[in-house]
């Protein structure tokens, strides 16, 4: 999940993605403090948002108490770029705290 202001931005199964600088995916277990990255949040596929799917994929899976909803309804009032500079930031704050 990714949160801005303390409210869900992203839930599972929809997709925040990391890539290097040069587009090269990277893993949440490669990331490092300092290490620049870009974010990308989109949609899942339409099979993890049925009912089955979320039960195997969604929030409450992960041990949130939250109900599924689709990202495109969370970010509907929030600019993109404000999005991917505070998922970055809150990213790299997570990094460093580990």
């Amino acid at each position: 999940m990714a949160w801005i202001d303390e409210k869900p931005i992203l839930m599972p199964p929809d997709l925040l993605i990391f890539l290097k600088n040069d587009s090269i995916p990277i893993a949440n277990t490669e990331l490092k403090e300092g290490m620049l990255i870009n974010t990308i949040v989109t949609q899942a596929p339409e099979v993890w948002r049925t009912s089955k799917g979320l039960k195997l994929f969604g929030p409450k899976h992960f041990g949130f108490n939250h109900d599924y909803v689709p990202v495109e309804k969370l970010i509907k009032n929030i600019s993109m770029m404000k999005i991917l500079i505070l998922i970055l930031l809150k990213q790299i704050n997570g990094i460093r705290k580990t």
